[in-house]
């Protein structure tokens, strides 16, 4: 009898020593990795990113219509936190501008694919058209980062926009006239995300920026003094979009700021939901 009384003491003891002796190095790890996450002021968007492709990843319908829905809602909720992370770091106008109209338009764009929600059995075969894009996607925002805190912001955008299109092109590949209230929000969020992603190009390259939500009464050229251009882009919007890849690299030399007699009023209103 005393000697299983004494085992089990020993053993309970043992597993009291194993659990404080993990406490301590399980805190210290999680305090480095976040200390990791924020270390650089530059990029301080990892974390909402890594999220947004966790939630992302886990973002599963009831078949691909159904899963682009909870794919793009969880797509948009990464671009509000970012954008609120943004508007965090006290940004210049321009892109505070780009910052809330994202959270404006992402918030709307929510309710409304939450309602096309089907409400049925996951299947999980049914998220494995999106995974090229995601990853793709994915891939090309961790590589997007610029040498401050807003230029790094909207070459993430850009590649998290680009992501967009390519997300909804999977869902309008599929012929046919099935679930058609899906297909059409797909051809809308296709048609937004490819304009915001063309107005963050012309404010990355310095150029009137189309679509722009920057104050009428600030020049464009004031961009140019807080981003440098990053790749040569199209000149007018292309039916597809470039590959979200090629954000990784970034450009030889800066785009010129536009012209000072250009019109100052040239963007576009954004107000619509696209």
């Amino acid at each position: 009898m005393r000697s299983k009384i004494f085992l089990a003491l020993a053993t309970a003891a043992a597993v009291t020593a194993c659990g404080d002796s993990a406490e301590p190095t399980g805190g210290a790890d999680a305090t480095s990795t976040g200390a990791q996450q924020v270390v650089d002021p530059d990029n301080p968007f990892a974390q909402a990113e890594a999220a947004m492709n966790r939630r992302m990843m886990q973002a599963v319908g009831a078949d691909i219509y159904d899963t682009w829905v909870k794919q793009m809602i969880e797509h948009h909720r990464g671009a509000i936190e970012m954008s609120e992370i943004m508007l965090a770091q006290n940004p210049s106008e321009p892109v505070r501008g780009m910052a809330e109209e994202s959270i404006r338009k992402q918030t709307a764009e929510i309710e409304k694919l939450t309602r096309l929600i089907s409400g049925s059995q996951a299947d999980p075969t049914s998220i494995e058209p999106y995974h090229p894009a995601h990853q793709e996607m994915a891939q090309a925002m961790t590589a997007a980062v610029g040498e401050n805190v807003e230029q790094t912001f909207m070459r993430k955008m850009l590649a998290h926009h680009r992501g967009g299109v390519a997300l909804s092109d999977v869902v309008l590949a599929r012929g046919g006239s099935q679930n058609a209230r899906v297909r059409e929000e797909a051809q809308k969020t296709r048609k937004g995300q490819a304009d915001e992603s063309k107005m963050v190009e012309d404010m990355l390259a310095g150029r009137p920026m189309t679509g722009s939500p920057t104050p009428a009464s600030a020049p464009a050229a004031s961009v140019d003094r807080t981003v440098q251009a990053t790749s040569t882009t199209r000149s007018t919007p292309s039916p597809s979009p470039s590959p979200v890849s090629a954000l990784a690299t970034p450009a030889a030399s800066p785009r010129p700021a536009a012209s000072p007699t250009a019109d100052p009023h040239a963007g576009h209103d954004m107000t619509g939901d696209q």
